[in-house]
């Protein structure tokens, strides 16, 4: 490519040479310099434009290469290389619930009517101490910690972490750091809302009342999308990601801060099928995200109309 620049340029000052032997004046020799210098940027940039293209062409080839062999690998290979860890662990944390809550599920008043009928045989001060023997104290610690740490992780998460980091670093230094929080922040929200289920249906479910029910909803609900999320749309989310910043920074993009530069990538199909295809997982994300705090907010104005500050 240098090389071909330097026979142009050496042609031009050749014809502008013949141009000044003629008797040409001066600044119609200008007038042509300029022209020819004019020509040869524009068939620069026609050429740094095809070369671009093919450089696209070829990653695009390249990462369609890469896929290809996944349709010869063998049936045991996809099952367990793929989503089959996932619905082993879902299925044991469904299995885990059902075998810890199903009989308080079924009948909730058994427990409840025992434990009032020692409150009411019983002396006060051994009606306290019966109480933390079964883990009375003890179960209203656990889910109250529980509680205060997801609605924290929450609020700092997508209001404080999320937002300040996003306007601060640039675009892939975000996402490196979202790869790392992202598992970890789901990972832990999932057992934290587990471990409240889990415990509200084992002490603290007295009956199936009209508020009993939207509680424990709430708290499934909450518990299922965590699961779901962490499971099934994190790990899908972050390859495409990985994928997405592999081809920006093939022509150096991704070091804007707080917003989002395409560039040239906008013609480039196989970019926006991967970008489209992580916007919509991580709508997705974030939409199961707001609905999840929407039933921490629930619990906590439950626990407001029951906890009494005196």
């Amino acid at each position: 490519m240098c090389h071909n620049s330097g026979i142009v340029e050496k042609n031009n000052e050749q014809q502008i040479e013949r141009y000044m032997a003629c008797g040409m004046p001066s600044k119609a020799v200008k007038s042509v310099k300029y022209t020819l210098k004019k020509r040869e940027k524009k068939e620069q940039q026609r050429r740094d434009l095809q070369r671009e293209q093919q450089f696209l062409e070829e990653l695009e080839l390249s990462s369609s290469a890469v896929t290809t062999p996944l349709s010869l690998v063998g049936h045991w290979q996809i099952l367990t290389r793929t989503t089959q860890p996932a619905h082993l662990i879902a299925v044991c944390i469904l299995a885990f619930v059902l075998m810890t809550v199903g009989r308080d599920l079924i009948d909730p008043t058994t427990t409840v009517a025992t434990e009032a009928a020692a409150e009411n045989a019983a002396a006060s001060a051994t009606a306290a101490s019966t109480r933390t023997a079964t883990g009375g104290v003890m179960a209203a610690l656990v889910f109250l910690g529980a509680f205060a740490t997801h609605f924290g992780s929450q609020i700092w998460m997508t209001f404080v972490s999320g937002l300040s980091l996003y306007f601060s670093l640039p675009r892939h230094v975000f996402g490196q750091c979202q790869q790392i929080l992202f598992p970890r922040y789901f990972a832990l929200n999932a057992m934290l809302s587990l471990t409240m289920l889990v415990v509200y249906a084992k002490y603290f479910l007295s009956g199936w009342t009209t508020s009993a029910g939207i509680q424990m909803g709430s708290l499934a609900l909450a518990a299922g999308i965590e699961v779901v999320v962490r499971l099934y749309l994190v790990p899908p989310m972050l390859q495409l990601m990985h994928e997405k910043y592999k081809i920006e920074d093939a022509i150096g993009s991704g070091q804007e801060v707080g917003s989002l530069v395409q560039g040239d990538l906008v013609d480039c199909p196989h970019y926006q099928r991967i970008h489209k295809g992580f916007r919509r997982i991580h709508m997705t994300i974030a939409i199961g995200n707001m609905t999840v705090m929407l039933t921490t907010c629930l619990q906590l104005y439950f626990l407001a109309s029951k906890i009494r500050l005196s």
